[in-house]
């Protein structure tokens, strides 16, 4: 009798250890935290663990949710596309929420498949070239259409419409001079001349000559990385200035410009342009608070540009939908993330219920030393168009299908240049 009584109390005893362990288990929320912590673009994604990981300590000092704190699993997808392929399986099999990460489309479309395959969710925080959608992707960045409508308004309204195109020969570049194209054939833009130098160009003497024979009323800029150093050294030196030929870029934030500033002192960025959705200098009392906050965090240096701030909402979101359904499943999430509009720093910001892109106040700012001077900002939130309405949505799926078949044995090889993708 004796015996057996032991037994039970042996029994019972590793019962309640493997109850407790897996209570422990259970007692955080799960999120996979996906960005290049190694690699050439290491340096770009920084900014998307910065914020994450600002926000969900947030979250946890005030009690995380549900009554559980947040983990954080990162993985560090090497500057590689596959990597980030591996990385998504990696933490999808670790039982995590929600993903938060990826910056090149590279990365994305090598993702997108197995956040599909296993009803996952990722928030992407960096603007790209549309022309896709996903019920298992929040898009938080810019399309085409939401940086380049307005520019080409204020080009219009300010400048003329003689327009010279200058931008990296890869995916972004390519599609946003597509979308510009088929744009100036309905509004009457005139395109004096294209330049797609290759990824990391550093000679731009030829292309600066050109634009100066052209006499176009300003250039829309889409190179990738450090080639915008480059080319903007060059105008300079042949004597064209922000006075004179205006450059409106897509793909500069406030990071780049301090980069490009330490290494060059002329200031060869001055009164140019740049169009985002965030800028750090809105002037409200909680962009104050939030870049208190920041500079508190992470020291006075610290940037905070548009895809960090992306990837700061995307937290931010992901938090209501916990909160409000009292669940981490997944479909429960998604469905409740749809239609979910919130207000931040920028303004207030809608997830479109039909493609999950942001519905968001866009701005044009004039650079001034290291910091932008926002010169017009949307009256109303500036609708996604991921498949731009005056041609088909399979003129643009087409399209792209062909830039990434001619890119996808690239990928890697860009990667390893340490290109600004987006």
């Amino acid at each position: 009798m004796r015996f057996w009584s032991i037994v039970i109390f042996v029994v019972l005893f590793i019962a309640s250890i493997l109850y407790l362990f897996i209570s422990i288990q259970k007692d955080t929320i799960k999120v996979g935290l996906l960005y290049s912590k190694t690699g050439t673009m290491s340096t770009e994604e920084q900014i998307i663990e910065k914020m994450v990981k600002y926000q969900i300590s947030k979250i946890n000092n005030e009690g995380g949710l549900l009554n559980r704190k947040i983990e954080i699993i990162e993985y560090d997808g090497k500057s590689d596309p596959k990597e980030f392929a591996k990385g998504a399986e990696h933490l999808i099999s670790s039982d995590v929420t929600a993903i938060f990460g990826c910056w090149t489309s590279a990365s994305r479309k090598e993702v997108k498949p197995i956040i599909e395959k296993y009803n996952s969710l990722l928030f992407y925080p960096v603007q790209y070239e549309g022309a896709e959608e996903s019920k298992n992707i929040i898009y938080m960045g810019s399309t085409p259409n939401q940086q380049i409508n307005p520019i080409i308004n204020y080009i219009k309204e300010h400048y003329g419409d003689k327009i010279y195109i200058v931008g990296s020969d890869y995916i972004y570049p390519r599609m946003a001079h597509l979308y510009i194209d088929e744009l100036s054939k309905l509004i009457g833009l005139k395109i004096v001349g294209y330049d797609y130098p290759a990824l990391e160009n550093k000679d731009f003497k030829e292309i600066v000559t050109k634009i100066k024979s052209s006499n176009p009323d300003v250039v829309i800029n889409t190179l990738n990385g450090k080639s915008n150093l480059d080319f903007f050294k060059e105008l300079k030196i042949q004597g064209l200035t922000s006075s004179s030929i205006p450059v409106f870029s897509t793909s500069i934030d406030e990071s780049s410009i301090k980069l490009i500033n330490s290494k060059i002192k002329d200031k060869v960025l001055e009164g140019h342009y740049i169009s985002n959705g965030y800028f750090n200098t809105i002037q409200n009392n909680d962009n104050k608070q939030l870049k208190a906050e920041l500079e508190k965090q992470y020291g006075k240096d610290f940037v905070l540009t548009d895809a960090g701030f992306n990837a700061y909402m995307s937290v931010e979101f992901f938090k209501r939908a916990v909160i409000n359904t009292k669940s981490t499943d997944t479909s429960k999430l998604k469905s409740y993330i749809k239609g979910d509009s919130i207000k931040f720093p920028s303004g207030i910001v809608y997830i479109d219920s039909n493609n999950n892109h942001i519905h968001k106040q866009m701005r044009i700012g004039k650079i001034a030393g290291d910091e932008i001077q926002i010169m017009w900002n949307s009256e109303v939130l500036t609708k996604p168009s991921p498949f731009p309405i005056f041609k088909s949505k399979d003129f643009w799926i087409e399209h792209t299908r062909k830039l990434y078949k001619s890119w996808g044995d690239n990928w890697q090889a860009q990667s390893n240049k340490g290109i600004k993708d987006e």
